[in-house]
């Protein structure tokens, strides 16, 4: 399993544009155009990500000043910006930002994994994020589509409004609601004994 969680983290970001879970997270995430994340760096880079994507050297060389100094996107951007093949471009003066799609997918996978943003009515969030779902209800990464992520969360609701219901049943003494609550929880229990 670890070998296929290693595959497939760092895909870039999973768009949510419509559900509970989009509408919860959007309460909180309200801003649009902003990015929100631990990685200081990755959220920075976040932020220029038009930038990025047109290498667009005069931000870029501000950008790399703003970054922390020993941050991952630091020298990423810091690399591409004096790597070999950029000063021969300036020398020549031919700079093509094609030329250096390489460094902007790099930079673009570090600060897609580590951040999240809302953009316009979409929320993007890293897969990197929602893996340990697809690991935890689904045994395999092998197929990465959001239908995997999504009946994971589902199930987790699931289970979540069984302990619930149980709990409530119990307080109440609701007879009825007990008795369900009870039987889905060890039914649900027995269920993953058996299947693992």
């Amino acid at each position: 399993m670890s070998e296929d969680v290693g595959r497939y983290v760092g895909f870039g970001w999973k768009e949510f544009s419509r559900g509970l879970g989009y509408d919860i997270a959007h309460i909180l995430l309200r801003k649009d155009g902003k990015c929100y994340g631990w990685n200081t760096a990755a959220k920075t880079l976040c932020q220029y990500e038009d930038a990025i994507n047109n290498f667009d050297l005069a931000i870029l060389y501000d950008l790399v000043e703003e970054l922390p100094k020993n941050s991952e996107g630091y020298t990423l951007l810091s690399d591409a910006l004096g790597g070999e093949k950029i000063e021969t471009m300036l020398a020549t003066n031919t700079f093509n930002p094609a030329q250096m799609r390489d460094e902007i997918v790099q930079i673009r996978q570090r600060y897609q994994g580590r951040s999240i943003k809302v953009k316009g009515e979409a929320l993007l969030v890293p897969y990197r994020y929602l893996v340990p779902w697809n690991a935890v209800f689904n045994r395999s990464l092998q197929n990465l589509s959001s239908y995997y992520t999504d009946i994971g969360f589902i199930r987790g609701i699931i289970i979540l409004l069984q302990i619930i219901a149980l709990i409530y049943g119990i307080a109440t003494w609701n007879h009825r609601l007990l008795v369900l609550g009870a039987v889905t929880f060890v039914g649900r229990s027995m269920w993953w004994l058996i299947a693992g």
